[in-house]
């Protein structure tokens, strides 16, 4: 096969097997329900059949933000699932009248290895949606690494003996940044080398002047 064919959600839903398929559920939300809720645990992935919803996320800071409105994507909680984590990773409320198919996140796994036309179907509309997102830039609230960084450190970092000081492992940092250590590394270095910080060891420490010039990238 030279292109790709394009398949229905109809075709590919009656392509799975009914061992699998007899286990859905179709269920109806309203306009303003939410489906899911960040931070709850997985118990089922959803098949949208009609409707959009929105995709609303809170972050580390505890900012909530809008991530996608009146998103029409035809999955919701599978990569929760097939990423492993089981833990919903955004909250989803219906902005119309939805119909959606009710999966248990079992059978949501079944479906990644018995042969139908889901996977293709699957792996088509996640490779649009990375295209989406990473080619054409899509209006995404991504921050930098740089200001995710200052606006950790801004937030966390005591006041002591006239100094804002912040003792953390470089390992701890790397989780709560969610980057490598080169990357921290590099981060940590760039700060220090325009002044705004000085490390030693665990601890990063800042004067307040280095403070003000620190929320200054974070705003």
């Amino acid at each position: 096969m030279d292109e790709l064919r394009d398949i229905s959600l109809s075709e590919m839903i009656n392509s799975i097997p009914e061992s699998i398929r007899s286990s859905f559920s179709r269920v109806t939300f309203k306009k303003g329900d939410t489906i899911i809720e960040q931070g709850d645990s997985v118990r089922y992935g959803y098949i949208v059949e009609e409707g959009s919803y929105d995709v609303i996320k809170t972050d580390y800071y505890e900012k909530t933000y809008l991530l996608e409105r009146k998103y029409c994507g035809r999955f919701i909680s599978l990569m929760d699932i097939y990423s492993g984590k089981m833990i919903q990773c955004a909250t989803i409320r219906a902005l119309s009248d939805m119909k959606v198919l009710r999966i248990p996140a079992s059978q949501c796994i079944r479906m990644l290895y018995v042969p139908s036309l889901f996977q293709p179907y699957l792996i088509r509309m996640w490779a649009e949606q990375f295209y989406n997102t990473n080619v054409e830039q899509r209006n995404l609230p991504i921050l930098s690494n740089k200001v995710k960084l200052c606006r950790y450190i801004s937030k966390n970092a005591t006041l002591k003996n006239g100094k804002y000081v912040l003792n953390m492992t470089r390992d701890t940092l790397v989780k709560v940044m969610g980057c490598s250590r080169r990357t921290l590394f590099r981060l940590l270095e760039k700060l220090k080398e325009e002044e705004i910080i000085e490390t030693d060891r665990n601890e990063i420490s800042l004067s307040p002047s280095q403070m003000k010039r620190l929320r200054e990238i974070e705003e």
